[in-house]
Formats: C-alpha cells, structure tokens, sequence
C-alpha cells in the first residue's frame, strides 16, 4: 500500500510538470482503483463507466492544484466520494425515489470493519460538507480539500484572513456536528 501511494505522489508531482508518462500511468492506476471502489458502492452497473469518466475528469481538472507536499490519497479519495455523491443525488431526482444504504456499500461482510467505517464516515463528511452554507462550503473545500493557502483563499473568495478562519472554524463545528464526532 505505501508503494503505491509512494508511486502515485512521485506520479503527481512529475505530471504537474509536464510529464505525459507518468500522467498517463497515474489515471490508468487511478482508473483501476476507481472501478474497485464502484464496484463495491454504485449498484448500477450501466452508470459505472459514466462515473469513472465524471471522477477522472474531475481529477484532470483539479489535479494543477493539488499541493504535491500533501498525500494525494485522501484528495483523490475526497473526488471519487464526491462524484459519488453527485450520482445518488442525480439519481434520487431522475427516479423520485430514496437509495438505501446498502444498495450503495457492500455488505458488512465483504469488507472489513475498519475499512467499512472508514467509507462511512468519508460519507458522511462529504454529505455534511454539502450541506454547509455556501460560503463555508466554499471556504473549507478550497482549504482543506484542495489545500490551498488563507492568501490563496483571500485571494479567490475577497474575504479578510479573520473572515477565512472564522468561516472555516464555523465549517468544520458543523461538520463535527452533523457527522456527531
């Protein structure tokens, strides 16, 4: 596990610098990793491929923000689960009907307990991220999703550096309280 996280941060880093090898042979692992964790979580087999594409999409647009000094694991976890989320909320709406838990995650029995929990919580916490108000929405993904700076966030958003930490504090007590950590 830690090779490959190893080697998908040495790939990262060399793509944002142009290197179209080691671009490539990111997405293709990336492609591997994301058909796993749908095969487990999307129940429709027909919308799979469409997610995949959405999610390597998404990562092919944020990818020249990603801070190559963070793990590229949990950012790239964080756009799968996103991309997810979009599909459920996307599907809910076309079918006017309620997915149950367990036709999105395996079985408690196909997976282990840690791991289980783990993609309950990232769950979770993506959905008590959208429901934040927008400005503290916005302010949390850009700092502790994409990992910019306060000046980079002051510098998107026009708002003061107190403004910035007030707003991400009252961000991730919401959060905390939505998730009940």
């Amino acid at each position: 596990m830690q090779d490959k996280e190893a080697k998908w941060n040495l790939w990262v880093k060399e793509a944002q610098g142009g290197n179209k090898i080691s671009y490539k042979n990111l997405l293709s692992e990336l492609s591997v990793e994301i058909e796993m964790i749908l095969n487990k979580r999307i129940f429709n087999s027909s919308d799979r491929e469409d997610i995949l594409q959405e999610i390597l999409f998404g990562i092919h647009k944020a990818l020249p923000s990603f801070q190559a000094d963070k793990k590229f694991k949990p950012w790239f976890h964080s756009i799968v689960n996103y991309k997810i989320i979009d599909y459920i909320r996307t599907y809910q709406k076309t079918n006017n009907q309620e997915i149950l838990p367990e036709e999105i995650l395996d079985s408690k029995s196909e997976r282990d307990n840690n791991e289980e929990a783990k993609d309950e919580l990232i769950l979770k916490m993506n959905e008590a991220i959208e429901l934040l108000p927008n400005k503290q929405k916005l302010v949390f993904k850009l700092m502790k999703l994409e990992g910019k700076s306060l000046l980079d966030v002051q510098k998107i958003t026009g708002m003061s550096i107190s403004a910035i930490k007030v707003t991400s504090h009252r961000a991730m007590k919401n959060i905390k309280k939505e998730i009940q950590l």
